[in-house]
């Protein structure tokens, strides 16, 4: 009986068991605890979506990976709980995720090659030159056989400014005031000849002034003289050297607006060219003195941008008077010892020719004293300067 109903017990147990699949079984005097629910199982990862294709790409992009199997079983059942409870079933796990879409079949098309960009070209308005080299300005343009009247819009900035020479007085000008201080006549000359021509001097004498003149004898003559007044000059001063200026002024313009990658030479630049009126050429330039770079040799030259300047002259000079008139009164006389006057010649003066005077050319003669009827002017001389005069700032201009 006691083995029968442990049979019985049994089996009661087995369909208990058929029943809650989920709960624990053990032997019929086992209790049937109320068991919390077993914690669902862990998803199924995801699967991994095929890469999209890159742009312009020509590879097959690979399709997805499929995901994970189904999530496992809720984890063991919990644990016991009150006499003859059911413990409630473990969750199942959450599925895997669907299978990834597969990548696409087709390959993903190629990205549209980007066209090239034409190449610019240098207009006929425009010349391609070479690109200064190092330790070179420009380009600019200038003119080595004339001067350009000034920089033209496409040119528009100064570049260099100066003069192929220099030049500038070599001469000291001595300055003086032209009224004299004082000025004087000396006295009248006689001069006798023992000819009737003037010919043969016997001797000469300065007259007094006032002085009765006789007549000559006969077979011989005499002469009348007077000079220039003398004047009495102040000290002069020389004039200041005036300021050198440039034998040759020129300029260089440059600020010209370059149009890039149009030249076929990397070496070389795209700029317009020079306005044919000013028969100018497109150069570089260095400071200094320097054989020309490649690419500008066709014509060379120096530029000067100042001078150098050591001519002085004395502080002082000498002025002298020169010109002026002395003039005397001349009267003649009919009887000798000058009592009874005959009128004429006149005034004489030492800008007229001296007259040969013969025995016959007058019976008494009275000569005034010389006065000065016109002064003389005063004026300095000259002479050269020292020191010297050069160009400096020197730069080397070089054209093609």
């Amino acid at each position: 009986m006691r083995r029968h109903g442990a049979a019985l017990g049994s089996t009661y147990f087995l369909m208990l068991c058929g029943l809650y699949a989920a709960v624990a079984c053990s032997g019929p005097s086992r209790e049937f605890a109320s068991g919390s629910a077993g914690s669902g199982g862990d998803a199924g990862s995801s699967a991994i979506a095929g890469s999209s294709p890159t742009a312009g790409s020509t590879n097959t992009p690979s399709a997805g990976r499929a995901g994970s199997e189904q999530g496992g079983g809720g984890e063991q059942p919990g644990a016991g709980g009150s006499p003859d409870s059911t413990g409630a079933a473990g969750s199942n796990g959450e599925g895997g995720s669907q299978d990834a879409t597969a990548g696409a079949s087709n390959a993903g098309s190629g990205g549209a090659s980007g066209s090239g960009g034409s190449a610019a070209t240098c207009p006929t308005t425009h010349q391609c030159v070479a690109k200064a080299p190092a330790g070179w300005s420009g380009p600019v343009i200038y003119a080595p056989t004339s001067v350009l009247p000034g920089c033209p819009g496409s040119y528009p900035t100064t570049s260099v400014s100066g003069g192929t020479g220099v030049t500038g007085e070599t001469t000291c000008q001595c300055s003086c005031s032209a009224a004299p201080q004082s000025s004087s006549c000396a006295a009248v000359k006689l001069t006798s000849y023992l000819d009737s021509s003037c010919t043969t001097s016997s001797g000469a004498s300065s007259l007094s002034a006032n002085t009765c003149l006789s007549a000559p004898g006969s077979g011989s003559s005499q002469r009348l003289t007077m000079t220039a007044p003398t004047a009495q000059c102040g000290a002069g001063t020389y004039s200041p050297l005036a300021a050198p200026t440039f034998s040759n002024a020129v300029i260089a313009c440059g600020g010209a607006s370059e149009i890039p990658d149009s030249c076929t030479q990397a070496s070389q630049v795209c700029l317009p060219k020079p306005p044919a009126a000013a028969n100018a050429s497109v150069c570089v330039y260095k400071t200094g003195v320097d054989d020309c770079p490649t690419g500008y040799t066709a014509s060379a030259q120096l530029v000067y941008k100042s001078w150098t300047d050591t001519r002085s002259c004395p502080n002082a000079c000498t002025c002298t008077g020169a010109g002026g008139v002395c003039s005397a009164s001349r009267q003649k006389f009919s009887v000798g010892g000058c009592s009874v006057a005959a009128g004429g010649p006149g005034a004489m003066t030492s800008s007229e020719a001296a007259t040969c005077l013969g025995s016959d050319s007058f019976i008494a003669m009275q000569i005034g004293a010389p006065s000065v009827s016109t002064a003389p002017v005063c004026s300095g001389g000259s002479q050269a300067a020292s020191g010297a005069l050069s160009g400096a700032g020197a730069v080397t201009m070089c054209c093609n």
